[in-house]
Order: structure tokens, then sequence, then C-alpha cells
């Protein structure tokens, strides 16, 4: 991350599920409705997360994506042209 003070999404969720407290809704951005298949197992794992860190199973699902392409996208090699294509996307 660009500030070191600054918590990656992964060690924002680690932390929350360390905490063990009620957990605040962050400032969400626009939010799109989407839907897709979990594997019921996967789908026990988020809702075990949600309870640990007493968040909605939504705003968990939210936080492990974004943890999860923080993790790759901080692996890609500099030439890799995710940011190109994420800004194009954006665009539309």
């Amino acid at each position: 991350m660009d500030d070191e003070n600054e918590l990656s999404p992964v060690e924002k969720l680690v932390l929350m599920a360390r905490q063990n407290e009620p957990g605040q809704e962050p400032e969400s951005p626009p939010l799109r409705m989407v839907s897709f298949r979990v594997p019921a197992d996967l789908l026990v794992s988020v809702q075990a997360l949600a309870s640990l860190t007493s968040q909605s199973r939504n705003t968990t699902m939210i936080n492990l994506l974004e943890a999860g392409v923080y993790a790759v996208v901080s692996e890609l090699d500099d030439d890799t042209p995710y940011h190109d294509i994420r800004e194009h996307l954006l665009g539309e």
C-alpha cells in the first residue's frame, strides 16, 4: 500500500476476526447486484467469518473479494496490463 501505516485488505480482515467485536459497516461505493454460484462449504466459511466479525454475509463477501483481488494484484508482474484493463472497464 502507498501509506505504510495503512492496513492491506487482508490485514483488515484478520484484525477484525481477531478482535471478535461487532464490526462497522464500511463506507460503501455504489454497489451493483451480481449473482454467482458458490460451493456450499465455501459459503459456510463465509458465514463463519461473518459471524466472527459481526458483519453481514454481504459485507464479508465484499471484504473477502477485496482482499483476494488485492493479494492477486500485488503478485502480478509490473508489465501485466491489469491496471490498464481496469481503467478501461471503469470508463465504460
